[in-house]
C-alpha cells in the first residue's frame, strides 16, 4: 500500500507539490493551536488587544509595501526579467517601509491619540486614564513598518520559490516559521518582561525566519543575473497594471476586514 501511494505521488508532480505545501501549512497550524492555551495564560487580554491593533494596521498598509509587483515574478519567460521584477519589488518595499517608519516616528502619537482619545469622545465618553489596563499602541507603532518589511520580503522570495517550483523548500520554511514564532512568543511570555511586544515580535519572526531559508535559492540566482537600472525600469513599466489595479482593489478589501477591528478597539 505504501509503495503504491509513493508511486502515485512520484508520477503526479502536482499532487506531490500540493501535498508538501499543505503538510507544511498544517504543521504550522498545529503549532499555533498547541501554544494558544499557553499564550492566553502568559499574556493579558490587553496584550492581545495591542497585538490585534498592530496586526490590523499591518494588514492595511502591507498591501502598499510592494505595490503587488511580486505577483509578476512567475510571469516572464526569462529568469533575468523575473529577477528584475524581484529587485523592483524589494526596492519598493524598502522605500515604503522607510517612509512608513518616518511617518510613525514623527506622527505616531497622533495615530495613537485617534484611537485612545478621539474615538471614545465620539460616544460622549472620557478616555480611560493611562495605566496598565489601558490599551495603547503608541509604544509599538515603530514595529509596524518592521513587520511590513519582513512580510513583504518573504512574500517576494516565496514567489520566486514558486517560479522555481521549490515547493519542498516552501513547506520546510512554513515549519521553520511556526517553530521560530512559537519560540519567541513563549520565550518572552515566560520571562519577566511580558508585554505585547512578545506577541508582535513572534509575529515578525514568523516571516523573518522564512527569509533566511528562501534566500538560499534566491541569492545564487541574483549573483548570476543581468539586472540593472534599465531592466528594473522596464519591468516596472511592463507590469504596471499590478500597482494600478491589483493594489487598490486589495487595499479596499483589506480595509473592509481591518477597519472594524480598529474602530472596535477605539470605541469599546
Amino acid at each position: 500500500m505504501i509503495a503504491k501511494i509513493r508511486n502515485v505521488f512520484n508520477q503526479n508532480a502536482f499532487l506531490k507539490n500540493v501535498t508538501m505545501l499543505v503538510g507544511g501549512t498544517a504543521f504550522g497550524q498545529v503549532i499555533l493551536v498547541a501554544i494558544s492555551p499557553i499564550l492566553s495564560r502568559l499574556y493579558a487580554p490587553v496584550d492581545f488587544g495591542v497585538f490585534g491593533t498592530y496586526a490590523a494596521l499591518l494588514g492595511i498598509i502591507l498591501v502598499l509595501a510592494t505595490l503587488h509587483y511580486e505577483y509578476a515574478i512567475p510571469i516572464p519567460d526569462e529568469d533575468d526579467e523575473a529577477l528584475s521584477v524581484l529587485v523592483l519589488a524589494l526596492s519598493v518595499s524598502l522605500v515604503v517601509s522607510l517612509v512608513t517608519l518616518a511617518l510613525f516616528w514623527f506622527y505616531g502619537d497622533s495615530v495613537a491619540f485617534f484611537f485612545e482619545q478621539y474615538l471614545p469622545s465620539l460616544r460622549g465618553e472620557e478616555a480611560p486614564p493611562a495605566g496598565l489596563d489601558t490599551l495603547s499602541i503608541a509604544p509599538y507603532l515603530w514595529l509596524v513598518p518592521v513587520g511590513m518589511f519582513a512580510y513583504s520580503v518573504y512574500n517576494v522570495l516565496s514567489y520566486w520559490a514558486i517560479r522555481k517550483e521549490a515547493f519542498g523548500r516552501l513547506a520546510q520554511t512554513s515549519m521553520i516559521q511556526s517553530v521560530g514564532s512559537a519560540a519567541v512568543q513563549l520565550g518572552i511570555g515566560f520571562s519577566r518582561f511580558v508585554s505585547p511586544i512578545g506577541l508582535i515580535l513572534g509575529h515578525i519572526t514568523n516571516k523573518a525566519a522564512g527569509i533566511g531559508n528562501l534566500s538560499r535559492i534566491t541569492l545564487p540566482a541574483l549573483g548570476k543575473a543581468q539586472v540593472n537600472w534599465a531592466s528594473i525600469r522596464r519591468a516596472a513599466y511592463i507590469h504596471k497594471k499590478f500597482p494600478l489595479f491589483s493594489t487598490w482593489s486589495a487595499l479596499f478589501y483589506n480595509l473592509s476586514l481591518e477597519l472594524p477591528v480598529l474602530l472596535l478597539v477605539g470605541l469599546f
